[in-house]
């Protein structure tokens, strides 16, 4: 079965979407206006996961299964600590400013995605 995008535009509309979702919780609106831009995020990042994990299996031939299972490590250590973290913000300063963070660290991610490698699909 061919895929329906390559690598590279997989990481282009994530990008894209993480820009919208990042300003759609930047936006005055309080809890709906946060819930559409995590929304808008979690489509963004929903092809990212398949795509790295594909990626990765391409880098390291034989060792694919433990860079995946480094990678799902990483993945649910964010998803243990980051909730609480970003409560904190949340309580010492603003949702504003928790929610903003959020948006700036996935586009920072993206950016960071720029030096791996990509291969010709």
């Amino acid at each position: 079965m061919e895929p329906w995008a390559t690598s590279d535009q997989v990481w282009q509309g994530a990008l894209i979407f993480s820009r919208i979702g990042a300003v759609l919780l930047m936006l005055p609106g309080g809890v709906p206006m946060a819930v559409i831009g995590f929304m808008v995020l979690g489509l963004a990042v929903a092809g990212v996961v398949p795509t790295v994990l594909s990626v990765a299996a391409r880098l390291v031939p034989g060792n694919s299964g433990a860079v995946a299972g480094g990678m799902m490590a990483a993945a649910y250590a964010g998803f243990i600590f980051c909730p609480p973290l970003i409560g904190w913000i949340t309580e010492f300063f603003s949702l504003r400013l928790a929610l903003m963070i959020v948006g700036l660290s996935g586009l920072g991610v993206l950016v960071l995605v720029r030096e791996v490698p990509t291969f010709t699909d």
